[in-house]
């Protein structure tokens, strides 16, 4: 009877000892939590937000379209001369049903004087005389017949002195006093002349002393069309954009005006020189334009309403945090998927000629000129910021790693039995 509670003992040991260890279980990793497209969004702001900051202290020479133009012209370059140039090129290039220039280079006082009385016989419009004379060396002078016995004509003087909103002294012919004042003077100042830039504005009417001088370009636009310089006066603005896009001009020699006097007929006659170095000027369209071709845009401007309105800064800007904003969603949302970064570069190499051929079409359809240089440049500010926040989170994520790496290597190093530091405990 004792020995089978002796036994017993015995036959339950090896039951303990053969009992499996439960076998362990690998750990498993937390699932990365993709992000929201609530946070995408919110990143895409303020990503925005450092690149419209940022393209602040960019200098300006980095954010203009220079590198599209000329080399004469990449110091003095404006957006809508990108716009002009588009325009221009478009092939639609028509010749304007309203004005004709008289080219009398090389011409004596006789065959301008012969001009002027060509002009008025045939029935011009109006007469606008873009020349200054000096005195004479005869005792005669055959443009001041001419000149006073023709109708609606317009001679030129040129202002002097003072600053762009106020002069003191204007420089005419030397026979205005003799004549019997059947004409009426205006302005012959380009403005582009004044600050040694691209000639893009004229100005509606100089101040000269106490009186009020009109342009060349609202003068002769008045008398043409009656009421067309209250229309521009009424708009308010100091300066006024020049458009020369998609426009030419019939070109004349005096000896060419009574075979072709349908161009002379109702028709604005220009007369002056159109080949001396002397009167051309910078435009956007060419780096030498003569100064009578200057005015023949900037009257048919005006005659024609082609007003060239520009869009305020701050559109501009809110559409580059629009557009910027919409790239770096698309960036964000695609940079897990296989070609994401890839689609957003051809992403923002569209936008870029998308925005480019939209403003040249609303400005040759509209006449409006939409700056999408802000655009342009906060994108790829932007696209630049965001490589920089993602390289800097995947840097930060992967010495995370490294770090919780090490730091569970070093903790299971203590804590595992029968290690030199650890003894297993008998």
């Amino acid at each position: 009877t004792m020995s089978e509670p002796q036994k017993q003992p015995q036959e339950q040991q090896p039951q303990q000892e053969q009992q499996p260890e439960a076998p362990q279980q690998p750990e498993q990793k937390p699932e990365q939590q993709q992000p929201t497209f609530v946070a995408i969004v919110l990143t895409a702001v303020g990503i925005t937000l450092v690149a419209v900051i940022a393209s602040w202290f960019i200098p300006g020479e980095l954010t203009s379209l220079e590198v599209f133009t000329p080399k004469e012209k990449a110091s003095d370059f404006s957006f809508s001369d990108f716009y002009t140039m588009v325009a221009n090129n478009t092939g639609n290039v028509r010749t304007d049903p309203d004005i004709t220039i008289v080219a009398v280079d090389g011409c004596t006082r006789a065959e301008m004087g012969r001009a002027i009385a060509v002009a008025d016989s045939c029935g011009a419009a109006v007469i606008g005389l873009d020349l200054i004379f000096s005195p004479p060396t005869t005792d005669s002078d055959p443009i001041i017949e001419a000149i006073d016995t023709a109708r609606n004509i317009v001679l030129p003087t040129v202002l002097e002195g003072g600053d762009q909103n106020r002069f003191t002294e204007s420089r005419s012919s030397y026979f205005m006093p003799a004549l019997s004042g059947n004409y009426t003077l205006a302005s012959a100042n380009i403005n582009g002349d004044m600050d040694n830039s691209t000639t893009r504005y004229f100005k509606p009417e100089f101040r000269l002393n106490d009186e009020i001088v009109p342009s060349m370009a609202t003068a002769i636009a008045e008398l043409y069309r009656p009421g067309s310089a209250g229309e521009l006066i009424d708009r308010g603005n100091d300066m006024e954009m020049i458009n020369f896009s998609n426009r030419e001009f019939i070109r004349l020699t005096p000896g060419e005006m009574i075979e072709n006097s349908r161009f002379i007929r109702d028709h604005i006659v220009l007369i002056g020189y159109a080949n001396d170095p002397a009167d051309t000027h910078r435009s956007p369209l060419v780096n030498k334009m003569p100064g009578i071709d200057i005015h023949a845009h900037t009257i048919a401007t005006v005659i024609g309403r082609e007003y060239i309105n520009y869009s305020p800064h701050w559109m501009s800007v809110a559409l580059a945090m629009l557009v910027c904003c919409l790239i770096i969603v698309a960036g964000l949302y695609s940079r897990k998927h296989l070609w994401g970064a890839i689609l957003v570069r051809l992403l923002q190499v569209a936008v870029m000629f998308g925005v480019l051929y939209a403003g040249s079409l609303i400005y040759i359809r509209c006449h409006y000129s939409f700056d999408f240089m802000p655009a342009i440049t906060v994108s790829i500010l932007g696209l630049v910021i965001m490589d920089v926040v993602i390289g800097l989170s995947v840097m930060a994520s992967n010495a995370f790693k490294v770090l919780r790496h090490y730091t569970r290597l070093v903790v299971d190093k203590i804590n595992k039995p029968g290690t030199k530091d650890n003894p297993k405990k008998n």
